[in-house]
């Protein structure tokens, strides 16, 4: 088992010396689609991240009858709280509005009539249950106005849904562009040794032993392709998280931390996508230059 191991990390460091132009262009291009692909994946963290937020901060602003008692200002409320949709609710008293526009308008209004009702900001439990629960509560003889911003909220959802869906796309067909390149890398190595590897098929040399070192191989493009794209990927995202905090604060970024994980994703995708074209490689020659 240890001479197996040891002849096929021999094998697999000699393909990648003699084909060492092919295996920069395998291991570079790898590193690219992964960068990008982690690049894509950190910006629709921070996208999901900001909507989230945006959209949870998201109210409804339901305000009362000025006929309305305070006792029944404040049924009103329970009734609001009462819906399935409702997550919670904050009562706003005439007053306290009024203490509020004062200080907005930064002059005294003393002496003028009131002439904000009582208000309750609603927050649902989903962004999409806006329009339905300011469409019912808008119904009701108590209520005189409803506020919502719709429009925003499904733009925010919008923009959401495009960049998950363009970076999804993106993504693959990066990947694929990556898997192909690995995949003719390993299978000119291939073709170069075929009659070495027919001979040693011929004297009874296994599939999992002529296989090992080109595994290897890709192993070594999809790990290195994966550090590389994480030495481009965590400085440049440290750089952004700073610039974002003391500028754009109004725009979080997610800690920098996260880039680990994105790191530790990398390597097992990288891994995985270049194995997963080795071994297509390795099944279509052994197929076509299986010895009589």
């Amino acid at each position: 088992m240890l001479r197996t191991t040891e002849f096929a990390l021999r094998q697999a460091l000699a393909n990648i010396r003699r084909h060492s132009l092919m295996s920069f262009a395998a291991t570079s291009t790898v590193a690219l689609a992964l960068c990008i692909v982690g690049a894509a994946g950190l910006i629709l963290l921070n996208v999901n991240l900001w909507t989230r937020r945006v959209v949870g901060e998201a109210e409804i602003y339901v305000y009362a009858d000025r006929g309305l008692s305070r006792a029944d200002a404040l049924a009103l409320q329970h009734k609001i709280n009462s819906l399935p949709q409702v997550a919670q609710t904050d009562f706003v008293p005439r007053e306290e509005a009024y203490n509020q526009l004062q200080a907005s308008l930064r002059r005294s209004l003393r002496g003028l009539p009131n002439p904000l009702p009582d208000a309750i900001h609603v927050r649902t439990r989903d962004a999409s249950q806006v329009a339905q629960v300011a469409a019912i509560v808008r119904k009701w003889p108590q209520v005189e106005r409803v506020v919502h911003a719709e429009q925003t909220i499904k733009m925010l959802l919008t923009v959401r849904h495009i960049v998950s869906v363009g970076s999804v796309v993106a993504s693959v067909l990066l990947l694929l562009a990556a898997m192909l390149i690995v995949h003719n890398t390993i299978r000119l190595t291939l073709i170069a040794r075929r009659r070495e590897i027919g001979i040693m098929q011929l004297v009874g040399a296994t599939p999992s032993f002529v296989a090992a070192p080109f595994l290897l191989e890709g192993a070594f493009h999809g790990a290195v392709g994966a550090v590389i794209a994480l030495l481009l990927l965590a400085p440049g995202y440290i750089y952004a998280h700073r610039v974002f905090t003391r500028s754009l604060s109004f725009f979080p970024l997610a800690p920098p931390g996260v880039v680990v994980d994105c790191g530790a994703l990398l390597v097992l995708g990288g891994l995985a996508m270049s194995c997963l074209a080795t071994v297509v490689s390795l099944a279509r020659f052994m197929r076509r230059y299986h010895p009589a």
